[in-house]
């Protein structure tokens, strides 16, 4: 069955982007997703270096404790969410 006949564009077919709000919603998820990922990094960049100064049990050191760490960060976004309403 071709795409003529089931209606729905083939491989390689570009659909035309119609611009209105909902881009706008798309650009501004991007956007915020982006800004929070950089955010989360570079926020455990300076963790993991004040960890290496830091008296850590043998067992905990590494990746372990990195876990840890990511997992309180997570808690703590967690706390951001719905604190902002895109309509």
């Amino acid at each position: 069955m071709s795409a003529k006949e089931t209606g729905t564009p083939s491989e390689g077919v570009v659909v035309p982007h119609r611009p209105g709000p909902m881009s706008m919603r798309v650009w501004g998820f991007g956007a915020g997703a982006g800004v929070g990922w950089a955010l989360a990094i570079v926020l455990m960049a300076g963790l993991r270096q004040k960890m290496g100064y830091a008296n850590i049990p043998a067992p905990f050191q590494g990746v372990a404790v990195t876990m840890i760490v990511i997992g309180v960060m997570a808690l703590a976004f967690m706390g951001f969410a719905g604190m902002v309403s895109i309509q």
